[in-house]
């Protein structure tokens, strides 16, 4: 295949390798008056990555009133909202989730049923359909009791439910079938090496190393650009795996280019 098809793509995995890296803060605000209708959004989702260095995911429409409110916010502001964004009642949150910032998005109770059989093995819950199997990493919890600080609770078992919830209604459906077929992986690797006597730290070891065989497995490298922003717009840059990240893009970059 041709370079030019992947040269977006090398361009972003460029971007995914420096995003462990702090964010640079700019002062002042945009002056919103000077930047046409039409590129409102374009100069919001800009400024949010300047300001506190998180992806934007691709939107089927944006809101000029909610791009123009994100504009006027310093970066200073931001930053200061962004370690606390509850305490305006949720106005910072919910106007990045409508820009595509998805890792503010409020992830809503999952409404698919629990597998009847996962008190038995937690397994069983991948007998259950969609946000449901995430219900696999609170039942290790439970055996485990990592805390909620822990790779099951405060990570994995996180980000399930919030890819599950959030991620997925936004992505392709090439990405749809990549993300079903990532967080099946995940549970069955995960549940596969899990011996009685595994420590907290061992699982996690194993679980982090699990995701580049699980994406690169699923087929990562082959999703469009949309889906590859969709994933990094839902993570936190203070949990980005800078390394997973690199271990994944790298094959991928292979992959593109015929590289050895």
């Amino acid at each position: 295949m041709g370079m030019k098809k992947y040269i977006s793509k090398l361009i972003f995995i460029v971007v995914l390798v420096t995003m462990g890296c702090e964010a640079p803060q700019l002062e002042g605000k945009f002056d919103v008056s000077e930047v046409s209708e039409i590129s409102l959004c374009i100069e919001a989702a800009e400024h949010v990555r300047q300001c506190l260095g998180m992806e934007v995911a691709p939107q089927d429409s944006c809101d000029e009133g909610h791009a123009e409110a994100i504009l006027g916010q310093t970066c200073e502001a931001m930053n200061m909202m962004a370690s606390n964004p509850k305490a305006d009642g949720g106005w910072f949150s919910w106007m990045h989730c409508k820009l595509g910032v998805l890792h503010f998005c409020e992830v809503p109770v999952c409404e698919e049923d629990s597998n009847p059989l996962l008190p038995l093995n937690c397994v069983f819950a991948l007998g259950s359909q969609g946000c449901a199997q995430c219900d696999y990493y609170q039942c290790l919890e439970e055996e485990m009791q990592c805390g909620p600080k822990g790779y099951l609770q405060g990570f994995v078992g996180k980000y399930c439910e919030r890819f599950s919830a959030i991620t997925y209604p936004r992505m392709s459906e090439k990405g749809k079938l990549w993300m079903e077929e990532v967080r099946e992986c995940l549970i069955y690797r995960l549940d596969s090496g899990h011996t009685p006597d595994e420590t907290c730290s061992e699982l996690k070891k194993r679980g982090i190393a699990d995701h580049k065989v699980c994406y690169l497995d699923a087929g990562i490298c082959e999703l469009p650009l949309g889906d590859w922003l969709g994933i990094t717009a839902t993570l936190s840059p203070l949990e980005f795996p800078i390394f997973q990240a690199a271990s994944v893009g790298i094959p991928c970059l292979k992959s593109w280019f015929g590289w050895k």
